[in-house]
């Protein structure tokens, strides 16, 4: 019985940094996708006023 308590906790904490590590990647794409936002937005106003 101990042993699956065990193995659930080890789970449970796999899961726990597997979510942190999603969390903190999609929160780096938001970043990369608001920087390219800006740098296609920069672009097209720079081939408008051309």
């Amino acid at each position: 019985m101990s042993d699956n308590i065990t193995q659930v906790m080890e789970a449970a904490s796999e899961s726990q940094v597997a979510s942190t590590q999603m969390l903190a990647a999609a929160k780096e794409l938001a970043e990369q996708g608001n920087v390219l936002s800006n740098e296609v937005d920069k672009f097209l106003k720079e081939v408008r006023a051309a």
